[in-house]
């Protein structure tokens, strides 16, 4: 016990000489230790909490910059041309050149979401006035800025393949 008790005294007044606020000398010789509570933060720790402060300021600055609508020009563009491929490979746009009727793609044009105004014209090679006409019920006037999207397209008519040009004119209503 003794033995340990020397070791333990040698160790304490190494620690004296490494930490002197910790441990103050004694007036009789001795060291004593400071009664003093310490909160230690790691540099990890500061690493991160500074991380995670900059995901979240980061995040914040993205969502207030977010539209109010949610659907930007980009957006516009993109489903405008998914309306046109669904209509092609759905064979609506064949029938209705076929068969010159619009009537179906009326209707699939009025079950947009409601804030996606659309209108349809389908053009025969060549041809200057379209040969079919479709539009969403509520959304009539075309305004200037719309965004038009085409596509070309191949339907048999009475035997013979013709090409045709789908104009879609698109834009955000109200």
């Amino acid at each position: 016990w003794r033995l340990s008790n020397e070791i333990s005294k040698n160790a304490f007044a190494q620690q004296r000489t490494v930490f002197p606020r910790l441990f103050p000398k004694k007036a009789s010789g001795g060291f004593q230790m400071k009664s003093a509570r310490a909160f230690v933060i790691s540099f990890d720790a500061l690493l991160a909490l500074f991380i995670v402060f900059s995901f979240l300021v980061a995040s914040f600055a993205l969502l207030s910059r977010a539209e109010e609508k949610g659907f930007g020009e980009l957006s516009l563009r993109a489903f405008s041309f998914d309306v046109l491929n669904v209509l092609e490979h759905s064979g609506k746009l064949q029938d209705a050149v076929v068969f010159e009727d619009s009537s179906s793609l009326d209707s699939f044009l009025n079950f947009l979401p409601f804030y996606y105004c659309a209108r349809l014209e389908v053009f025969e090679q060549g041809a200057v006035q379209p040969l079919i006409v479709a539009a969403r019920a509520d959304c009539r006037n075309v305004p200037a800025n719309s965004f038009l999207a085409r596509s070309f397209f191949l339907a048999n008519r009475e035997g013979v393949l013709v090409f045709y040009t789908a104009e879609l004119k698109a834009w955000l209503s109200g």
